[in-house]
């Protein structure tokens, strides 16, 4: 039917195309439809080393803004349900964040819409991927100091180990050389010669 319309040399038959691939293919509520199903079921974000994921929700966020200037059914996700489905999504540390700033709009006299969420987690996305100074930055450093002080009393055990063998391997000849001066020389037995009673008959008689 498309291709019958495309044959015929006018401009209404054209649009007709035109307007029956969109109804078909992209009709703008299928479409809101698309990008909403996308964020909902978007895999919440971790709170450790996630910030490339926090970045790419941003840029979706963002894109799905620009549509909006288009496609008038996703004027839907200004609905506050959606927006916490979304927010839900978001790491830990950035939902009280968010919270006391849409209590700060709330208090202006008006509801956060979803151009105020995107504007928030473009921020928390530059904030978290700092190379410098984020929270997933600091904690891997805080990692690294962990793993350097782990090494570090591990050597420092292995080290008195080794210095605990090396005593004892010290030690155990002069242990031997000390039960040897101890022997008797009457009954070979462990004790003074002063002790032995083989010695104390000798000297009595």
């Amino acid at each position: 039917m498309i291709k019958g319309l495309v044959t015929l040399n006018s401009s209404d038959a054209y649009m007709k195309a035109r307007n029956l691939l969109k109804e078909r293919f992209g009709h703008p509520y299928r479409v809101a439809q698309a990008y909403k199903e996308k964020l909902t079921s978007w895999s919440p974000i971790k709170d450790s080393g996630d910030g490339v994921n926090l970045r790419r929700l941003s840029d979706f966020l963002v894109q799905t803004e620009e549509a909006m200037k288009t496609v008038e059914y996703l004027e839907l996700l200004n609905n506050e349900d959606i927006l916490k489905k979304i927010c839900s999504k978001l790491p830990n540390f950035c939902i009280p964040r968010w919270c006391q700033q849409a209590n700060e709009i709330l208090a202006k006299g008006r509801m956060a819409k979803f151009s105020d969420l995107v504007e928030f987690v473009k921020a928390e996305a530059e904030f978290a991927t700092n190379p410098l100074f984020s929270p997933y930055s600091i904690k891997e450093e805080r990692r690294s100091d962990k793993k350097h002080n782990e090494s570090r009393e591990q050597d420092s055990q292995k080290s008195r180990r080794n210095e605990i063998r090396t005593q004892l391997g010290s030690q155990a000849p002069n242990e031997a050389k000390t039960l040897a001066e101890r022997k008797c020389i009457l009954c070979s037995k462990i004790h003074e010669v002063a002790s032995c009673p083989k010695f104390k008959v000798v000297v009595s008689l």
